[in-house]
């Protein structure tokens, strides 16, 4: 019994199998992407494969890749599943975490809407309408409005 809703997902499986640096580890697909600048992963550790978590990954050959950017693509079916040509090697490694920045919240803010319709741009807390200064927020939904008086 085939493991595939069609013959897409098989060729799927096999042409993510064949792209160059593949890793298959316990008959799960990942990718290594760039490594990204510790600052850059220390502000925003959510961009990154695996919210910046950092693997140490060791290969068939004896060889071993550190990286915060680890894409993961899900388990591979059964029965196009090779054996696994890497490991992980010890304990996954949080991100770094970002310096304390002090900042006004309000400084920085963008209408994301919902019922916490305001996010600080650099610290990603939402605020709901009633936490954020009137105008503050009518300067913002203004300038979203096109309306800059």
């Amino acid at each position: 019994m085939s493991t595939y809703n069609s013959d897409d997902s098989r060729r799927y499986w096999l042409k993510m199998l064949s792209q160059p640096g593949a890793l298959v580890i316990d008959g799960n697909l990942y990718f290594v992407g760039p490594e990204p600048d510790p600052a850059d992963l220390a502000a925003n550790p959510k961009l990154h494969g695996c919210y910046g978590t950092g693997f140490t990954i060791g290969h068939a050959d004896g060889t071993q890749t550190v990286t915060h950017n680890l894409g993961c693509c899900g388990a591979i079916p059964g029965d196009v599943r090779p054996a696994d040509n890497a490991a992980f090697i010890g304990q996954p490694e949080l991100a770094p975490k970002p310096a304390v920045l002090v900042h006004n919240h309000f400084d920085h803010l963008d209408y994301i809407g919902g019922h916490y319709p305001f996010e600080c741009l650099v610290c990603y807390r939402r605020f709901e309408y009633t936490e954020v200064p009137s105008d503050v927020a009518e300067t913002l939904l203004a300038s979203l409005l096109g309306d800059e008086s």
